[in-house]
């Protein structure tokens, strides 16, 4: 009842405060509306639909979420490398799972119009000086394409966002999904409306924060020991500032090229601040390197000052930039020919680069960059385990400790971890598809695991890619605490799923018993009764000295359980 209560209170808040601002300020949704019908085609964003339909396109018929929802084919596309072109080309528009998806495309949804304003897909001008358009005939010609605003809106502007999701995969290392485009879209405004883009950001927040108290007013946790990767170490973190770097500059190109009314030279102090407030607020300082075991480096402090760099240089190019770019073109008119757009802009660029500290500044982001980019975008040694291997349509799997499930496909550069080890502890079932664009195969992984009363785990990886599951991954024999007969009792999880208890004095092996786990055992240690009883997943010991539980079976072995060899 209360849960129901919340939601309704939060439901009438969030009409209230809708209704109370239409009320009290007009103005400012009329000024809205009026914003959206000159700069947009049919005041619609059809631009930023068109990148947004795109992508669910993709998701469901390329990687075959139409089919497999939850699970999409999403592996052949995460390596962006020559030997790989369906990476190259499609890395940035897919995704790994439905969440994924949403996530990008609720983002987008919130910030992918406002680049489409400033971006002005009603203007019928390039901005181009006639002296420009006299000099070099092609541009007259896109002119007279790119100028239509139903042109603008569905094709120039979501392929302007293609071309620099292209950039941003053949330059960051092995990702996956449209945040790269996303961040590009996040430079290109910050940009040129710095302070806007962190009202936007602080309204997204307060809408997202609304959002989860509507769908779990009261949630209720429970304490884990399980270790998982950082936040940060799930992210593309290169992808997202390389994609920042390039919607900067497409913004600064923007401003040189056009340079009207409609763009004017923001503050530089603000385009500085709001670099830094969302570049930290989003984690571009999170430059990490995986270690190739369970660690995570991360580099906060390269990353921080990465950020600070950006946001300094950007300051720095509006401090420099002439007021004679901003002048109307009826000012720019009556300019002489030698002042045309080109040598505005060179003269600019000029008096930037000449700039002692702006020089200083560039070569240390860019010995920054390099130096963050060689820590940060180290991959793990590719060899492959000597556990089990289980190859599928050109992929090779299997599993490491340290890491956990791994993937390669040599023939395509592919080299990833699935699933780590840690989050597989967690989920214990957990299934993908590999293949390609015409056909996909089916891969499910298993763990079991048994659990010893001294905390220690003993466990079993499982893989099935053709209707057979292969174990790829056995845990080493594991001591135990426990001293029966003046021997040492050690268990061993086999292959097969079955226990194996080891009796041992001064690491001896004295007798082994293998135990099923649907069933009590009993077993002699010389003329001594020995009982194994397995009830509610618990495996006890029984002995003329002692009755004690051995451990728990917290997760089933997927195969039938027998007493085959190994």
């Amino acid at each position: 009842m209360i849960e129901y209560l919340l939601r309704l209170a939060t439901s009438l808040t969030v009409v209230f405060l809708l209704i109370y601002f239409f009320k009290r300020k007009p103005r400012f949704f009329s000024s809205i509306l009026q914003t959206f019908r000159d700069r947009l085609y049919l005041s619609l964003p059809l631009g930023s639909f068109v990148l947004i339909l795109v992508n669910i396109l993709i998701y469901l018929f390329i990687q075959r979420g139409f089919w497999h929802l939850e699970t999409p084919l999403w592996l052949p596309f995460t390596s962006p490398g020559v030997l790989n072109p369906t990476g190259i080309f499609l890395s940035s528009w897919t995704h790994i799972d439905l969440g994924h998806l949403f996530s990008n495309m609720y983002s987008t949804f919130f910030f992918a119009p406002l680049a489409e304003i400033i971006f002005d897909t009603n203007k019928r001008t390039l901005g181009f000086s006639r002296e420009i358009k006299n000099r070099f005939k092609f541009i007259r010609t896109y002119e007279k394409f790119a100028t239509k605003p139903i042109i603008r809106s569905l094709i120039i502007f979501p392929l302007i966002w293609a071309l620099i999701g292209l950039i941003v995969s053949i330059s960051s290392p092995l990702g996956l999904g449209f945040s790269g485009i996303y961040f590009a879209i996040l430079g290109f405004i910050i940009i040129l409306k710095p302070m806007l883009v962190i009202y936007l950001h602080l309204i997204l927040i307060i809408i997202e924060n609304a959002l989860e108290v509507f769908a779990n007013p009261i949630e209720i946790t429970t304490s884990s020991i399980s270790l998982s990767r950082p936040v940060w170490a799930n992210l593309g973190v290169w992808a997202h500032i390389v994609g920042f770097i390039l919607g900067l500059l497409f913004g600064i190109g923007l401003f040189l090229i056009r340079g009207d009314e409609k763009l004017k030279k923001p503050k530089p102090h603000l385009a500085s601040f709001a670099i830094i407030v969302i570049g930290i607020a989003k984690g571009l300082n999170w430059v990490f390197k995986y270690q190739n075991q369970r660690q995570y480096i991360l580099v906060g402090a390269a990353g921080f000052v990465f950020v600070v760099m950006i946001a300094l240089l950007a300051g720095e190019f509006w401090k420099k930039i002439d007021e004679e770019v901003t002048k109307s073109k009826n000012q720019l008119k009556s300019l002489k020919p030698s002042k045309n757009y080109l040598k505005i802009i060179k003269r600019n660029i000029k008096s930037i680069v000449n700039d002692h500290r702006t020089y200083i500044l560039l070569i240390f982001l860019i010995l920054l960059f390099m130096s963050s980019f060689m820590i940060g975008a180290t991959s793990m040694t590719q060899t492959v385990s000597k556990n089990n291997t289980v190859s599928s349509m050109g992929y090779q799997f299997w599993y490491e400790e340290e890491s956990g499930l791994l993937a390669k496909n040599p023939d395509r550069g592919i080299y990833t971890i699935l699933i780590s080890s840690q989050e597989l502890g967690q989920k214990n079932r957990y299934s993908f598809y590999v293949g390609n664009l015409f056909e996909d195969n089916k891969i499910r992984v298993s763990q079991s695991e048994f659990q010893l009363m001294d905390s220690k785990d003993l466990k079993n990886i499982w893989i099935n890619s053709g209707g057979n599951w292969t174990n790829i991954y056995s845990s080493n024999q594991q001591k135990t605490e426990l001293t029966v007969y003046g021997l040492n009792i050690h268990l061993n999880y086999t292959k097969t799923g079955l226990l194996e208890v080891y009796w041992k004095d001064n690491n001896i092996t004295m007798q082994k018993s293998t135990i099923k786990l649907n069933e009590n055992t009993t077993r002699y240690i010389g003329d001594k009764r020995v009982e194994y009883v397995f009830k509610d997943k618990k495996l006890k010991l029984k002995t003329n000295q002692l009755e004690t539980i051995l451990g728990k079976l917290t997760d089933s072995p997927p195969i039938k359980l027998t007493n085959q060899k190994q």
